[in-house]
């Protein structure tokens, strides 16, 4: 973190209102370009003593050129909280002066913290900056060892006991995420007029929200029941090479894409615009901001700020990550139509292995003949449409036989599924998709017994993977398919949630589905993966079918 990043942050509003550039400011003040480049960025500090902050609140306030601006510094005046004398009335140029040295002993005050939080042992210290809401230039910090006091920061900042003030320090890994979880379980159900998203990063390789295992799914499960609020979230994640990263990115996709309130985005380029390392923006509750010290692994100290100027900020901000940064969903389709089939049929007939997470029979579900796959439930078909569809499927039935001679094609399945399917007489709850179960197992037995590069592993519970709404296909390491398995969810009258269907080509994402595939088959048990003991399995299942 830079010294003087908050004095940056001032400089350049204010050279934002007055529409200055930089290089126009260094000309008034006879210094090079790259030093004006340095404050704002917060790597060069500047005195409190130094004559350039009143030559700088000269030049502005002398460039004014209407009442707006000279409103708008005063609004950012205000939003310091800076005590004035009632007698006294500040021209422009004072309010420029106490703005740039109130954010000035704001940025040192912060480098101090870093300096000692160095020296601190982060699993029996913790602490809260507390910042008089009329002084807010005069830190007040108090240290509080858990050891040796009842304090607890986490409920300080709770919904329950209210907000001490509008600026506090959590100090602690476990403090930081528990202080997320606080914040996104706070919120009530989304107003009509606000139409923010939640905004959260995943930057780092540190220990952090996505990733942190002991709240693993307790964060998950709150991000689904805030989407189930009517928020949006929004999520910036960096691309690394970091497999059991990229497994936890994956997880958390897969367990929140098919409500469709979560976006999640990757940066093109990963540039040094903030200097944090992860944050969360939650509108109408706060601004989580987070860092790590030197040689520390996780996230191990943030600024929780409730301030509106703060949150303007952060999000003026984003728009250049928004710029920058691109969806890992290529396609999305809402029902079965031409459109998917026909780049699942392109995606099926280029060469290369195919893994298969099928916890229901669906749409990526092979091997099947083409009559025992059918779309003639959906009675908005033309016979054009259907004729259409059908040879779609065959491209990809003799694509999948070619294949298999030299590719592998691996898929892992749900026991219970075939069980539910069976007890239910064939019928498929999925009413986009027709099968003969008879003749579907029949063929998976076929193949095991007879095809090296055949394999299926069975799951017992899917329910304990958080996969029983969910499947997707990986043809090698260029494009996956997602699919919502959620046929059962007839609470929801809105039918296109059950049928979402995804596609996603970005390599390092696609790279990564391919690692949470093999991380699943690795933790199912040997002998649901034993060619002999499934097909035997099967067998069995085929003879409950042909003697009800």
């Amino acid at each position: 973190m830079h010294n003087n990043s908050n004095f940056g942050i001032s400089l350049t509003q204010l050279l934002n209102i007055l529409n200055i550039s930089g290089k126009k400011l260094a000309t008034a003040l006879n210094v090079d370009p790259s030093l004006i480049s340095k404050w704002k960025t917060g790597k060069r500090k500047i005195n409190a003593n130094s004559n350039y902050l009143g030559l700088i609140s000269n030049y502005l306030a002398d460039n004014i050129i209407n009442e707006y601006q000279s409103q708008e510094i005063i609004n950012l005046f205000t939003s310091f909280n800076i005590s004035l004398d009632d007698n006294h009335c500040c021209n422009m140029s004072e309010y420029i002066n106490k703005i740039l040295l109130t954010s000035l002993h704001t940025s040192s005050s912060i480098n101090n913290i870093n300096n000692t939080l160095k020296n601190i042992d982060r699993v029996t210290y913790s602490s809260i900056i507390n910042t008089n809401n009329n002084q807010k230039s005069n830190d007040f910090i108090k240290n509080h060892n858990a050891n040796n006091s009842t304090l607890d920061p986490i409920h300080i900042i709770s919904g329950k006991y209210g907000y001490s003030s509008n600026f506090e320090i959590i100090l602690g890994h476990k403090n930081i995420i528990n202080t997320a979880l606080d914040l996104l379980k706070s919120l009530k159900k989304k107003p009509s007029n606000i139409n923010d998203s939640i905004l959260i990063t995943f930057f780092t390789e540190l220990d952090s929200f996505s990733n942190y295992e002991e709240t693993y799914y307790e964060w998950n499960n709150t991000l689904l029941e805030v989407q189930k609020k009517g928020w949006n979230i929004t999520k910036f994640i960096s691309l690394m090479k970091n497999k059991d990263r990229n497994i936890k990115i994956i997880s958390e996709f897969l367990m929140n894409f098919n409500l469709q309130r979560y976006d999640l985005n990757y940066l093109n380029n990963h540039d040094s615009l903030i200097h944090f390392k992860e944050f969360i923006i939650i509108p109408t509750v706060g601004v989580l901001i987070c860092f790590c010290n030197e040689n520390v692994n996780k996230i191990d100290f943030a600024f929780l700020i409730r301030d509106e100027m703060v949150l303007t900020i952060l999000q003026k901000t984003l728009s250049n990550y928004y710029n920058s940064s691109s969806p890992i969903i290529n396609n999305k389709y809402t029902k079965i139509d031409l459109d998917l089939l026909s780049e699942l049929t392109l995606s099926e007939e280029s060469k290369g292995n195919r893994f298969a997470l099928n916890p229901e029979l669906n749409l990526f579900t092979l091997p099947l003949n083409s009559s025992n796959y059918t779309f003639l439930n959906n009675e908005k078909l033309s016979d054009k449409e259907l004729s259409k569809m059908i040879l779609f499927h065959e491209r990809r039935v003799e694509a999948f036989k070619t294949q298999l001679k030299n590719f592998k094609f691996y898929a892992i399945s749900s026991k219970q599924s075939i069980i539910d399917f069976i007890e239910n007489n064939g019928n498929n709850i999925n009413p986009q998709v027709s099968f003969d179960i008879l003749i579907h197992l029949e063929n998976m037995i076929n193949l095991l017994e007879n095809n090296d590069n055949y394999q299926i592993a069975l799951l017992n519970d899917t329910s304990e993977k958080d996969l029983s709404h969910v499947s997707y296909m990986i043809k090698d390491y260029d494009a996956v398919f997602v699919q919502s398995d959620n046929q059962n969810n007839t609470s929801s009258k809105d039918n296109s949630h059950n049928n979402l269907c995804i596609s996603i080509t970005e390599p390092t994402i696609v790279n990564g589905f391919c690692n949470h595939f093999w991380d699943l088959w690795n933790t199912i048990s040997p002998i649901n993966k034993d060619k002999k003991s499934v097909v035997s399995w099967l067998k069995s299942q085929v003879k409950v079918l042909k003697n009800p």
